[in-house]
């Protein structure tokens, strides 16, 4: 199965289970507090499954990542790198899983940990690699329009 099916196929599932859990407060006596922002987040996180099922990628990933800001919830990641895979942003789709993974920890099934893990390996292959040699310090380097360091 290739990675875009492989994605693609979970992102629902996992977005359902992420509606649900945007509306868990951690504790009985937050559910006031926290009940302004989990109504945010579901906003956004709805607002971005609606513009993901029309194919408008980059504004479904400015309303996850939203979601996530205003209530963080491992779960939404796993939107975030989609969003990041279908518009072939390929080491942010593997940072957002790694992320995905990391925070969800022993949250995550078993046999989803180990799809994210494969999805994360087949990124791998879409990533190419650079090595640079500067001999000037206090360059600063980008790598497709994106400040990635100063030299040395």
């Amino acid at each position: 199965m290739s990675l875009r099916l492989s994605l693609r196929r979970v992102l629902f599932s996992a977005s359902l289970t992420a509606v649900v859990a945007l509306g868990a407060p951690a504790h009985a006596q937050d559910s006031a507090e926290a009940s302004p922002d989990v109504e945010q987040a579901r906003k956004h996180f709805s607002q971005g499954l609606k513009l993901y099922k029309d194919g408008d990628f980059d504004a479904a990933l400015i309303q996850f990542e939203r979601a996530y800001a205003v209530k963080p919830n491992f779960k939404v990641l796993y939107n975030i790198a989609q969003c990041h895979f279908e518009l072939h942003q390929y080491v942010a789709a593997r940072d957002k899983l790694t992320q995905y993974l990391k925070e969800g920890g022993e949250s995550i099934e078993i046999e989803r940990r180990a799809q994210v893990e494969s999805d994360v390996l087949d990124l791998q292959h879409r990533i190419a690699h650079l090595k640079l040699s500067v001999n000037v310090d206090g360059a600063t380097v980008y790598v497709d329009g994106k400040k990635v360091g100063v030299t040395p």
